[in-house]
């Protein structure tokens, strides 16, 4: 296999999205203050995971290989299980009550991605056998219609992840 080589564009994009999540996280705190840090706040987060699961999406190889799948794991699970039990560890030192209730398909904090981006890799062979017009319109509806569900905190994370998926595979397609 021959390794892809680095691309200035996309070094550049995935530069720029991790400068807007961390500046994303900085101003958070002051939204309730400052109906211009509010604004900013949400113009960035209606765009940036998106564009992050689009780029993973474009970088992603070996759908339905299983070394592939494996490398994976090692690669996202295992990182995420360790600092899965760091947080839940940490909340039991800080005395929260509900350290525990955290379990480990409920990730802590900034985690959700590592889980999710496995989750996503997994559910690319499904991808690869569906046709381009239904993909497309998963893509279309999924995402305003699961916004419909966010009632339930326990059910966000599941939801987020079912209406980020179509992006996931569209960034594939870019790379065919």
């Amino acid at each position: 296999m021959i390794p892809m080589q680095r691309n200035a564009y996309f070094d550049n994009a995935r530069l720029l999205l991790i400068l807007l999540v961390v500046f994303g996280h900085m101003v958070q705190p002051f939204t309730d203050n400052s109906n211009g840090v509010n604004t900013i706040y949400t113009w960035i987060y209606t765009f940036h995971m998106p564009a992050f699961i689009f780029l993973a999406g474009f970088f992603a190889k070996g759908a339905g290989n299983k070394e592939y799948i494996i490398k994976l794991a090692k690669k996202l699970l295992i990182p995420y299980i360790i600092f899965q039990v760091i947080y839940s560890g940490y909340y039991f030192l800080l005395g929260r009550d509900n350290w525990m209730t955290d379990s480990l398909f409920y990730p802590h904090w900034a985690l959700w991605f590592l889980f999710s981006l496995f989750c996503w890799h997994i559910l690319l062979f499904w991808f690869k056998k569906t046709s381009a017009s239904t993909g497309n319109a998963c893509g279309c509806t999924n995402r305003p219609a699961c916004r419909l569900f966010w009632t339930n905190r326990p059910v966000i994370q599941f939801v987020e992840d079912f209406c980020l998926l179509p992006i996931f595979p569209f960034g594939l397609l870019g790379n065919d």
